[in-house]
Formats: structure tokens, sequence, C-alpha cells
């Protein structure tokens, strides 16, 4: 009962604070984050909360920017129900109890969770999903990566509405969006949507953008072609698209030392505010919240066929299949590992 008073009383804050950006956006949001840093506690919080407040001293920020395009093109009822799932239920509600289970248990819980979805599964075993989710929130996790695989996406809306205090990052490979399903999305309160970069980026993001999605572009690069990230050339071709978040995922191909090229110059292009959009590495910075909230920072993926992906290193033994076992005991195993 405490913790949905404390969601009421910091929802309605965030309210109040929303209602302000319309007359004065940069004032209003250094006040919550200053307020955020008052009333925060924990290490991950206030590492965040610290760097949110040193880079809007920077008055030339491109984020204030993207923050004024957010206000415009943005609903915000969906803008505060999938900023407190993730901020609130995510990172302060969850995290209270995955450190509790942990300490308790003796086995590490991640912060979130990524799900490689296929269609065929989906509607032969329609609850397996709503399962895997059910078990997580038990564990304090609302956080969700979700990597759908079949053309008709309608079939994947179910999922979102069956759990609302969750957040869910919908990445979307050859999908093309229609209105219809852009404005289911946006009734759910709870998905962003994250389109790939390719010929239907433009059409996608039009729709997203005029039914007032939170949304964001992303890419995949390989050994090859991951001079073309690191040399900042991918970031201006997709601005014109308008997105909020931009991701990079290795492809499996990349050496590490590759991956960690790319993420420190992931980092470089978000402390730079050069751009008015937040960029994100998909495995690194999962790793790196994770190592925030937790003693062993960890980043739990499962493919289409349950298999288990701990740090990006693949677990086929029918002990840590997600189809075959409950999340708890996967992660006791291989804990145990």
């Amino acid at each position: 009962m405490q913790g949905d008073i404390n969601r009421v009383l910091i929802e309605g804050m965030v309210k109040r604070v929303m209602a302000d950006m319309a007359s004065s956006p940069r004032r209003a949001v250094r006040n919550l984050v200053d307020w955020g840093v008052r009333c925060s506690k924990g290490d991950s919080k206030n590492h965040f909360l610290d760097m949110a407040q040193t880079m809007l001293q920077q008055e030339n920020s491109a984020y204030y920017d993207g923050l004024e395009d957010i206000l415009s093109h943005v609903d915000q009822n969906m803008l505060l129900t999938f900023g407190m799932n993730i901020g609130y239920n995510g990172c302060t509600k969850g995290v209270k109890k995955m450190r509790e289970i942990e300490k308790r248990e003796g086995y590490n819980i991640p912060w979130a969770v990524s799900l490689h979805i296929s269609g065929r599964r989906l509607l032969s075993q329609s609850r397996i999903y709503d399962d895997i989710v059910d078990q997580g929130e038990t564990l304090g996790i609302y956080t969700y990566l979700i990597f759908y695989k079949d053309k008709d996406i309608s079939h994947i809306l179910p999922l979102f509405g069956g759990h609302p205090k969750s957040a869910f990052v919908l990445f979307l490979k050859d999908q093309q969006l229609s209105v219809d399903i852009a404005q289911r999305l946006r009734d759910c309160k709870n998905v962003m949507p994250v389109v790939h970069d390719n010929d239907m980026t433009e059409e996608n993001c039009r729709i997203m953008r005029d039914e007032k999605l939170l949304y964001g572009i992303y890419t995949r690069y390989s050994e090859n072609d991951s001079q073309k990230l690191l040399k900042g050339q991918w970031i201006p071709e997709i601005l014109y698209a308008h997105p909020q978040f931009a991701f990079v995922l290795s492809d499996g191909s990349c050496s590490e030392k590759t991956q960690m090229q790319v993420y420190r110059h992931v980092v470089d292009v978000r402390k730079s505010q050069k751009y008015p959009l937040i960029i994100m590495d998909v495995l690194q910075d999962v790793l790196t919240i994770d190592s925030m909230v937790s003693a062993h920072g960890c980043a739990v993926s499962f493919d289409c066929e349950g298999t288990l992906y701990m740090n990006g290193c693949a677990h086929r033994q029918k002990t840590y299949n997600i189809f075959e076992n409950r999340l708890e005991d996967i992660l006791k195993s291989v804990s145990d590992c």
C-alpha cells in the first residue's frame, strides 16, 4: 500500500511539472531534476540524477530542443505512464524488491529482460509470454525489451495491455505500421515502439509522430560497418524522422574490442548533448544500469526458442530454457555456474 501512495505522490508532482513545462520547459525540467536529487535514495538514482543535473546546466544543450519537441508531439498520458513505469516501478519499487530477494536468496536478478518473440509461438501458446512477465514482475522486473518477429503487430498488443505496471520497448524490424496499430499502441500507454532503420523508416516515423507516440529508431552494426557509427555518420541521417531515442545493437559478429569502442562513442555522443535525442547501446547500457542496481551487472535475453543469453553468451542447456523452466529457477541456476 505504501508503494502505491508513493507513486500517487510522485505522479502528482510530475503532472504539475509537466503543466509548468508548457510555459517554461527548461526551468520546469531543471526543477524536477533538482527535486529528484533532494528526494532520491540509492546510488543508482543519485548517479542518473546528478548526471542529468550537470548536463542541464548547459544552456545550449540540444536536449532542451528534444524536450520541447517531446512536449509538443508526444501524448502526455503516454509520456507519464511510460516514464513512471520505468522510473518508479522499474528503478525504485522494483529495485527495492530485487535487492531484498538477492540479499535473501543469493542470486542475481536483472533490471530488464529481453524477449525475442515469434508470432508462431505467440499464437500457439498465447499465455506463455504473459506468464514470463508475471514471473518477472514478481521478482521486481518491470522493464522489458521485446524483439518481435511477426508481420502482424496486433498479435503482441494484448501482452502490453495485460501488464499495465511494466514498460515495454518494442523493437520492430520489417513491419510496416498502420494508423490503426499506432493508435492501439498509444492506447496501451506503456510501450515505446522502436523501428529498424530501413526503407520503411520514414513512413513508420511519420505515422508514429502523427499519433503522438514516444518512439525510437535502431540499427544493427557488424564488424565491417561499425566505422559508420564511430565516425558519427548515423545519427545525422535519422534526425529528419524526429525520434526521441536512437539504439545501436551489435549483430553478433563484432569483437569485444569493437563493441566497447562503439559504446564509448555512444557515451561521448550523449555527453556532447549535440543532438535532440538520447542514443543508447542496448547491451552495454543495460549492463551499466544493472551494475548500478545490483552487486553484479547482468543482461538477460531469451531468443525465440527460449534459449538464455547472459551478457551476450548463449546457455543452450534445457535447464536455462524459459519455455521449460521458471525465470526464478533459471536465474538461480545460472548464478551457480
